[in-house]
């Protein structure tokens, strides 16, 4: 008996391992991350474990960090140039209470990956997630499924707190 498995779908994407978020892919969202409205500062490198299948982007600016994971495929070559390929991991570290005030906006980040445009979805997220995130402490996680999606808030020392969304990646 002979069996033959085939990958159905779009090529870029056949090597996922994480169900994609909507919303941002691995090469527009950091690069909308270091416009002149988030002034970030952000470097994408292949998950070396993933076999050039996975993305990971790490963006920074002072108090504030913001992590992204996805799948997307080589160009060929080097492998240093990649084809886009969807988020399927998201994270959102502030480190001070004075970059609170970035929390909500990226809740919105989160909601909206987790819901794409549907409105009451990002708003009933938006509203867990306000709810929540000051009143973490230390190593304490909450988190709730939206959209088939788990979005979780996570206390650090002092004023850390990290919001994720997504399927954290398999290591």
């Amino acid at each position: 008996m002979t069996a033959i498995c085939l990958s159905v779908g779009p090529a870029p994407y056949a090597g996922a391992t994480e169900p994609a978020l909507n919303f941002f892919d691995t090469v527009k969202f950091p690069e909308m991350l270091q416009n002149d409205v988030y002034k970030m500062k952000c470097s994408i490198t292949w998950d070396a474990n993933s076999k050039f299948t996975e993305i990971i982007s790490r963006c920074s600016k002072p108090n504030n960090e913001v992590y992204a994971h996805g799948n997307a495929t080589s160009k060929g070559g080097d492998n240093a140039k990649y084809n886009a390929g969807p988020i399927s991991y998201l994270s959102f570290t502030v480190k001070s209470v004075d970059a609170y005030k970035n929390f909500p906006m990226y809740g919105q980040m989160c909601a909206g990956a987790v819901y794409g445009v549907q409105q009451d979805g990002i708003k009933e997220t938006m509203a867990w997630i306000e709810a929540n995130y000051k009143g973490l402490t230390r190593n304490k996680k909450i988190s709730k499924k939206f959209n088939g999606h788990e979005v979780s808030i996570i206390g650090g020392t002092g004023a850390t707190r990290t919001l994720t969304c997504g399927a954290k990646p398999r290591k």
